[in-house]
Protein backbone atom coordinates (compact mmCIF):
# COMPACT_ATOMS: atom_id res chain seq x y z
CA UNK A 1 0.00 0.00 0.00
CA UNK A 2 0.84 3.42 -0.94
CA UNK A 3 2.42 5.76 2.25
CA UNK A 4 -0.15 8.22 3.29
CA UNK A 5 2.15 10.69 1.30
CA UNK A 6 2.20 9.15 -1.82
CA UNK A 7 -1.78 8.48 -1.54
CA UNK A 8 -2.54 12.12 -1.31
CA UNK A 9 -0.29 13.65 -3.97
CA UNK A 10 -1.11 10.69 -6.27
CA UNK A 11 -5.09 11.57 -5.14
CA UNK A 12 -4.72 14.95 -7.08
CA UNK A 13 -3.95 13.30 -10.13
CA UNK A 14 -7.12 11.12 -9.90
CA UNK A 15 -9.04 13.87 -9.08
CA UNK A 16 -7.96 16.17 -12.23
CA UNK A 17 -9.06 13.07 -14.62
CA UNK A 18 -11.81 12.21 -12.08
CA UNK A 19 -13.31 15.83 -12.84
CA UNK A 20 -12.71 16.16 -16.86
CA UNK A 21 -14.37 12.79 -16.57
CA UNK A 22 -17.82 13.30 -14.29
CA UNK A 23 -17.74 17.13 -16.84
CA UNK A 24 -18.12 15.03 -19.54
CA UNK A 25 -20.61 12.46 -17.86
CA UNK A 26 -23.07 15.22 -17.24
CA UNK A 27 -22.82 17.10 -20.43
CA UNK A 28 -24.23 13.95 -21.78
CA UNK A 29 -26.69 12.83 -19.29
CA UNK A 30 -27.85 16.25 -20.43
CA UNK A 31 -28.32 16.12 -23.71
CA UNK A 32 -29.85 12.56 -23.34
CA UNK A 33 -33.73 12.56 -24.03
CA UNK A 34 -34.61 9.60 -21.06
CA UNK A 35 -35.28 7.47 -23.74
CA UNK A 36 -34.40 4.38 -22.43
CA UNK A 37 -34.45 2.03 -25.50
CA UNK A 38 -30.91 4.07 -26.29
CA UNK A 39 -29.73 3.57 -22.52
CA UNK A 40 -27.30 0.69 -23.96
CA UNK A 41 -26.03 2.66 -27.06
CA UNK A 42 -25.37 5.88 -25.19
CA UNK A 43 -23.93 4.39 -22.52
CA UNK A 44 -21.13 2.02 -25.52
CA UNK A 45 -20.54 5.71 -26.53
CA UNK A 46 -19.72 6.90 -23.26
CA UNK A 47 -16.80 4.16 -22.89
CA UNK A 48 -15.38 4.27 -26.19
CA UNK A 49 -15.08 8.58 -25.34
CA UNK A 50 -13.85 8.05 -22.60
CA UNK A 51 -10.95 5.52 -22.87
CA UNK A 52 -10.38 7.48 -25.89
CA UNK A 53 -9.59 10.76 -23.82
CA UNK A 54 -7.30 8.70 -21.45
CA UNK A 55 -5.56 7.52 -24.14
CA UNK A 56 -4.66 10.38 -25.22
CA UNK A 57 -3.95 12.18 -22.00
CA UNK A 58 -1.35 9.27 -21.55
CA UNK A 59 0.29 9.67 -25.11
CA UNK A 60 0.29 14.09 -25.26
CA UNK A 61 -0.92 15.21 -21.68
CA UNK A 62 2.40 13.33 -20.57
CA UNK A 63 4.33 14.88 -22.70
CA UNK A 64 3.11 18.38 -21.90
CA UNK A 65 3.61 17.65 -18.68
CA UNK A 66 7.24 16.71 -18.88
CA UNK A 67 10.70 18.48 -18.83
CA UNK A 68 13.98 17.09 -18.98
CA UNK A 69 16.69 17.80 -16.71
CA UNK A 70 20.13 17.40 -17.59
CA UNK A 71 22.89 17.69 -14.28
CA UNK A 72 26.65 18.62 -15.94
CA UNK A 73 29.97 19.12 -14.55
CA UNK A 74 32.69 20.06 -17.04
CA UNK A 75 30.66 18.06 -20.04
CA UNK A 76 31.38 20.83 -22.59
CA UNK A 77 32.83 18.01 -24.93
CA UNK A 78 29.59 16.21 -24.54
CA UNK A 79 27.12 18.19 -24.07
CA UNK A 80 26.48 20.00 -27.72
CA UNK A 81 26.09 16.81 -29.12
CA UNK A 82 23.65 15.33 -27.05
CA UNK A 83 21.23 18.65 -27.24
CA UNK A 84 21.30 18.49 -31.20
CA UNK A 85 20.51 14.93 -30.77
CA UNK A 86 17.40 15.50 -28.82
CA UNK A 87 16.45 18.85 -30.08
CA UNK A 88 16.20 16.75 -33.52
CA UNK A 89 13.65 14.27 -31.70
CA UNK A 90 11.92 16.95 -29.40
CA UNK A 91 12.04 20.29 -30.43
CA UNK A 92 10.28 21.55 -28.16
CA UNK A 93 10.85 19.84 -24.72
CA UNK A 94 12.04 22.01 -22.05
CA UNK A 95 15.16 21.41 -21.53
CA UNK A 96 17.30 22.48 -18.16
CA UNK A 97 21.11 22.14 -17.28
CA UNK A 98 21.69 22.02 -14.16
CA UNK A 99 25.70 23.27 -13.94
CA UNK A 100 27.49 22.04 -10.64
CA UNK A 101 30.61 24.20 -10.97
CA UNK A 102 31.91 23.32 -14.07
CA UNK A 103 35.19 24.93 -15.31
CA UNK A 104 35.57 24.04 -18.87
CA UNK A 105 33.40 26.72 -20.42
CA UNK A 106 30.27 24.63 -20.49
CA UNK A 107 28.38 27.23 -18.21
CA UNK A 108 29.67 29.75 -21.37
CA UNK A 109 28.83 27.56 -23.98
CA UNK A 110 24.95 26.57 -22.83
CA UNK A 111 24.10 30.30 -22.17
CA UNK A 112 25.58 30.51 -25.85
CA UNK A 113 22.93 27.89 -26.77
CA UNK A 114 19.93 29.70 -24.82
CA UNK A 115 20.03 32.44 -26.81
CA UNK A 116 18.90 30.63 -30.17
CA UNK A 117 16.85 28.22 -28.12
CA UNK A 118 13.67 29.44 -26.02
CA UNK A 119 13.23 26.35 -24.17
CA UNK A 120 16.47 25.50 -23.25
CA UNK A 121 17.50 26.92 -19.72
CA UNK A 122 20.51 27.16 -17.43
CA UNK A 123 20.48 26.71 -13.63
CA UNK A 124 22.76 26.72 -11.56
CA UNK A 125 23.80 24.56 -8.75
CA UNK A 126 25.72 26.62 -6.06
CA UNK A 127 26.04 23.90 -3.91
CA UNK A 128 27.45 21.31 -6.87
CA UNK A 129 26.46 18.07 -5.75
CA UNK A 130 24.17 16.39 -7.88
CA UNK A 131 21.36 15.21 -5.17
CA UNK A 132 21.59 19.43 -4.72
CA UNK A 133 20.42 20.22 -8.38
CA UNK A 134 18.47 17.27 -9.15
CA UNK A 135 16.11 18.46 -5.85
CA UNK A 136 16.10 22.05 -6.95
CA UNK A 137 15.54 21.72 -10.27
CA UNK A 138 12.51 19.59 -9.22
CA UNK A 139 11.04 21.57 -6.54
CA UNK A 140 11.15 24.89 -9.28
CA UNK A 141 9.34 22.31 -11.89
CA UNK A 142 6.51 20.82 -9.99
CA UNK A 143 5.66 24.70 -8.37
CA UNK A 144 5.39 25.43 -12.08
CA UNK A 145 3.07 22.52 -12.98
CA UNK A 146 5.38 20.04 -14.35
CA UNK A 147 3.90 16.29 -13.45
CA UNK A 148 7.00 14.28 -15.10
CA UNK A 149 10.84 15.10 -14.88
CA UNK A 150 13.23 13.10 -17.60
CA UNK A 151 16.94 12.97 -16.25
CA UNK A 152 19.58 12.82 -19.07
CA UNK A 153 23.26 12.61 -18.63
CA UNK A 154 25.44 14.41 -21.20
CA UNK A 155 27.73 12.11 -21.30
CA UNK A 156 25.64 9.22 -23.00
CA UNK A 157 23.79 8.51 -26.41
CA UNK A 158 20.55 8.10 -26.36
CA UNK A 159 17.98 6.59 -29.01
CA UNK A 160 15.48 8.74 -31.22
CA UNK A 161 12.53 9.25 -29.96
CA UNK A 162 13.91 8.25 -25.91
CA UNK A 163 11.71 11.06 -23.86
CA UNK A 164 8.32 9.91 -25.97
CA UNK A 165 8.67 6.39 -25.58
CA UNK A 166 9.77 6.99 -21.78
CA UNK A 167 7.14 9.29 -20.86
CA UNK A 168 4.76 6.55 -22.38
CA UNK A 169 5.87 3.87 -20.80
CA UNK A 170 5.67 5.88 -17.30
CA UNK A 171 2.02 6.68 -17.93
CA UNK A 172 1.06 2.86 -19.59
CA UNK A 173 2.64 0.91 -16.39
CA UNK A 174 1.29 3.56 -14.00
CA UNK A 175 5.04 3.45 -12.70
CA UNK A 176 6.21 5.99 -9.88
CA UNK A 177 9.56 5.94 -11.26
CA UNK A 178 11.06 4.54 -14.80
CA UNK A 179 14.65 2.85 -15.09
CA UNK A 180 16.56 1.81 -18.26
CA UNK A 181 19.73 -0.42 -18.74
CA UNK A 182 22.93 1.73 -18.46
CA UNK A 183 25.37 0.11 -20.75
CA UNK A 184 29.09 1.75 -21.18
CA UNK A 185 30.60 2.53 -24.48
CA UNK A 186 33.32 4.57 -25.73
CA UNK A 187 34.47 7.05 -28.73
CA UNK A 188 37.84 5.40 -28.63
CA UNK A 189 38.60 2.29 -30.18
CA UNK A 190 41.92 2.03 -28.05
CA UNK A 191 43.35 4.20 -24.73
CA UNK A 192 41.53 4.61 -21.21
CA UNK A 193 38.25 5.05 -21.83
CA UNK A 194 38.06 2.02 -24.31
CA UNK A 195 39.24 -0.12 -21.72
CA UNK A 196 37.20 0.93 -18.95
CA UNK A 197 33.76 0.62 -20.99
CA UNK A 198 35.37 -2.76 -21.36
CA UNK A 199 35.75 -3.25 -18.04
CA UNK A 200 31.89 -1.77 -16.79
CA UNK A 201 30.86 -4.36 -19.60
CA UNK A 202 32.35 -7.30 -17.51
CA UNK A 203 31.51 -8.71 -14.05
CA UNK A 204 35.02 -7.20 -12.29
CA UNK A 205 33.64 -4.02 -13.56
CA UNK A 206 29.49 -4.28 -12.64
CA UNK A 207 29.62 -7.17 -10.38
CA UNK A 208 26.60 -8.98 -11.98
CA UNK A 209 23.83 -5.59 -11.48
CA UNK A 210 21.55 -5.99 -13.15
CA UNK A 211 20.72 -2.70 -14.36
CA UNK A 212 24.18 -2.77 -16.49
CA UNK A 213 23.22 -5.57 -18.43
CA UNK A 214 20.47 -6.08 -20.44
CA UNK A 215 18.74 -8.46 -18.38
CA UNK A 216 14.78 -7.79 -19.63
CA UNK A 217 11.64 -5.50 -18.39
CA UNK A 218 9.82 -5.73 -15.60
CA UNK A 219 9.06 -4.32 -12.10
CA UNK A 220 12.80 -3.81 -10.19
CA UNK A 221 14.15 -2.39 -7.21
CA UNK A 222 16.46 -0.56 -8.03
CA UNK A 223 17.82 1.09 -11.84
CA UNK A 224 19.64 3.72 -13.23
CA UNK A 225 17.03 6.62 -13.26
CA UNK A 226 15.71 8.10 -16.18
CA UNK A 227 11.98 9.37 -15.33
CA UNK A 228 10.37 10.69 -12.52
CA UNK A 229 6.48 11.44 -11.56
CA UNK A 230 7.25 14.52 -9.82
CA UNK A 231 4.37 14.40 -7.33
CA UNK A 232 6.25 11.47 -5.99
CA UNK A 233 9.72 12.83 -5.82
CA UNK A 234 8.43 15.88 -3.87
CA UNK A 235 6.30 14.09 -1.35
CA UNK A 236 9.32 11.51 -0.82
CA UNK A 237 11.93 14.60 -0.05
CA UNK A 238 13.78 13.92 -3.13
CA UNK A 239 17.30 12.93 -2.77
CA UNK A 240 18.66 12.89 0.14
CA UNK A 241 21.65 15.32 -0.19
CA UNK A 242 23.48 14.30 3.50
CA UNK A 243 25.04 11.35 0.54
CA UNK A 244 28.01 11.88 -1.68
CA UNK A 245 27.12 9.19 -4.02
CA UNK A 246 24.77 6.47 -4.13
CA UNK A 247 21.26 8.90 -3.57
CA UNK A 248 19.68 6.99 -6.28
CA UNK A 249 19.88 3.81 -4.44
CA UNK A 250 18.60 5.70 -1.04
CA UNK A 251 15.86 7.16 -2.95
CA UNK A 252 14.65 3.72 -4.80
CA UNK A 253 14.48 2.14 -1.34
CA UNK A 254 12.59 5.16 0.08
CA UNK A 255 10.26 5.15 -3.06
CA UNK A 256 10.02 0.91 -2.63
CA UNK A 257 8.98 1.42 1.01
CA UNK A 258 6.42 4.14 0.29
CA UNK A 259 4.50 1.74 -1.68
CA UNK A 260 5.99 3.09 -4.89
CA UNK A 261 6.45 0.93 -8.05
CA UNK A 262 9.90 1.27 -10.83
CA UNK A 263 9.79 -0.14 -14.41
CA UNK A 264 12.63 -1.16 -15.84
CA UNK A 265 12.47 -0.36 -19.57
CA UNK A 266 14.94 -2.38 -21.46
CA UNK A 267 13.98 -1.45 -24.87
CA UNK A 268 15.22 2.44 -23.95
CA UNK A 269 18.95 1.53 -22.90
CA UNK A 270 21.26 4.34 -22.75
CA UNK A 271 24.99 3.66 -23.28
CA UNK A 272 27.30 6.05 -21.60
CA UNK A 273 30.90 7.09 -21.64
CA UNK A 274 32.59 6.33 -18.35
CA UNK A 275 35.64 8.12 -16.85
CA UNK A 276 38.43 8.13 -19.35
CA UNK A 277 41.54 8.57 -16.93
CA UNK A 278 43.13 6.09 -13.92
CA UNK A 279 43.15 9.14 -11.46
CA UNK A 280 38.72 10.34 -12.01
CA UNK A 281 38.15 6.18 -11.63
CA UNK A 282 40.01 6.18 -8.09
CA UNK A 283 37.69 9.52 -6.97
CA UNK A 284 34.93 8.53 -8.54
CA UNK A 285 34.93 4.60 -7.05
CA UNK A 286 36.50 6.05 -3.42
CA UNK A 287 33.45 8.66 -3.17
CA UNK A 288 31.07 5.51 -4.07
CA UNK A 289 32.74 3.67 -1.10
CA UNK A 290 32.22 6.34 1.51
CA UNK A 291 28.67 6.53 -0.07
CA UNK A 292 27.96 2.80 0.70
CA UNK A 293 29.39 2.98 4.04
CA UNK A 294 26.98 6.07 5.00
CA UNK A 295 24.14 4.00 3.08
CA UNK A 296 24.37 0.78 5.56
CA UNK A 297 24.36 2.99 8.42
CA UNK A 298 21.29 4.70 7.21
CA UNK A 299 19.15 1.88 6.09
CA UNK A 300 20.79 -1.10 8.36
CA UNK A 301 20.47 -3.03 5.14
CA UNK A 302 23.18 -6.06 4.89
CA UNK A 303 25.21 -5.74 1.85
CA UNK A 304 25.19 -7.75 -1.29
CA UNK A 305 28.52 -9.54 -1.92
CA UNK A 306 29.88 -7.62 -4.96
CA UNK A 307 29.92 -4.74 -2.54
CA UNK A 308 31.90 -6.53 0.43
CA UNK A 309 34.43 -8.47 -2.22
CA UNK A 310 36.62 -4.80 -2.95
CA UNK A 311 36.89 -4.38 0.63
CA UNK A 312 38.40 -7.54 1.20
CA UNK A 313 40.88 -7.27 -1.48
CA UNK A 314 41.90 -4.35 0.06
CA UNK A 315 42.01 -5.73 3.18
CA UNK A 316 44.03 -8.84 1.73
CA UNK A 317 46.44 -6.49 0.30
CA UNK A 318 47.16 -4.62 3.00
CA UNK A 319 47.95 -7.98 4.96
CA UNK A 320 50.95 -8.92 2.71
CA UNK A 321 53.94 -7.11 4.51
CA UNK A 322 52.61 -9.63 7.59
CA UNK A 323 52.89 -12.72 5.10
CA UNK A 324 56.81 -13.12 6.29
CA UNK A 325 55.81 -14.22 9.31
CA UNK A 326 52.37 -15.96 8.34
CA UNK A 327 52.34 -17.44 4.88
CA UNK A 328 48.89 -18.04 4.77
CA UNK A 329 48.13 -14.08 4.73
CA UNK A 330 49.55 -13.99 1.09
CA UNK A 331 46.77 -16.72 0.15
CA UNK A 332 43.66 -13.74 -0.39
CA UNK A 333 45.81 -11.01 -2.06
CA UNK A 334 47.39 -13.99 -4.55
CA UNK A 335 43.85 -15.20 -5.43
CA UNK A 336 43.08 -12.03 -6.38
CA UNK A 337 46.19 -10.78 -8.31
CA UNK A 338 46.02 -13.76 -9.84
CA UNK A 339 42.20 -13.31 -10.96
CA UNK A 340 43.15 -10.39 -12.29
CA UNK A 341 45.57 -11.57 -14.33
CA UNK A 342 43.49 -14.04 -15.85
CA UNK A 343 40.87 -11.67 -16.52
CA UNK A 344 43.39 -9.21 -18.49
CA UNK A 345 43.81 -11.57 -20.96
CA UNK A 346 39.71 -11.26 -22.10
CA UNK A 347 39.71 -7.79 -21.22
CA UNK A 348 42.73 -6.46 -21.86
CA UNK A 349 45.83 -5.61 -19.63
CA UNK A 350 44.70 -1.50 -19.11
CA UNK A 351 41.00 -3.07 -18.32
CA UNK A 352 42.51 -5.23 -15.72
CA UNK A 353 44.88 -2.29 -14.08
CA UNK A 354 41.75 0.07 -13.69
CA UNK A 355 39.41 -2.99 -12.04
CA UNK A 356 42.58 -2.49 -9.73
CA UNK A 357 41.99 1.14 -9.13
CA UNK A 358 38.35 0.78 -8.96
CA UNK A 359 38.43 -2.07 -6.11
CA UNK A 360 40.87 -0.26 -4.60
CA UNK A 361 39.48 2.99 -4.71
CA UNK A 362 35.81 1.35 -4.06
CA UNK A 363 37.32 -0.63 -1.24
CA UNK A 364 39.27 1.60 0.93
CA UNK A 365 36.31 4.51 0.40
CA UNK A 366 34.32 1.77 1.82
CA UNK A 367 36.77 1.34 4.99
CA UNK A 368 37.06 4.98 5.34
CA UNK A 369 33.46 5.59 5.22
CA UNK A 370 32.61 2.35 8.10
CA UNK A 371 35.35 4.14 10.37
CA UNK A 372 33.80 7.92 9.73
CA UNK A 373 30.33 6.26 10.74
CA UNK A 374 31.37 4.85 14.14
CA UNK A 375 34.05 7.51 15.11
CA UNK A 376 30.71 10.11 14.38
CA UNK A 377 28.27 7.61 16.43
CA UNK A 378 30.87 7.26 19.18
CA UNK A 379 31.22 11.00 19.35
CA UNK A 380 27.27 11.67 19.71
CA UNK A 381 27.32 8.86 22.38
CA UNK A 382 29.87 10.93 24.55
CA UNK A 383 27.64 14.33 24.20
Amino acid sequence: ALSPDLQIMRGFEVYQTGACCCSFLCLKAATLCLDLKNFNYWFESVLRDLTGCQRAQDQTGGMESSLVIIPVLNEVSYLPTLLHRLRAAEPHIPIWIVDGGSTDGCVQKTRQMCMTDPDLYLLINENCTQAHGLNMAAQCAYRQGYRYMIRMDAHAEYMHGFVTRLVRVLCEKNADSVTVPLIATSKQVSGWQAANARLQRSWLGHGNAAHRQDTGSGWVQHGHHAAFRLVCFQALGGYDTCLEACEDVDYDRRLIAAGGRIWQAAQLAVHYYPRAAPRGVWVQMWRNGKARAALWHKDKHRPQIRQVLPLGAALGLAMMPFATFVPELALPAGLYLVTLCMAGLFIGPRAALLAFVSHMGFGLGLLFGIFSMQAVFAKALHT
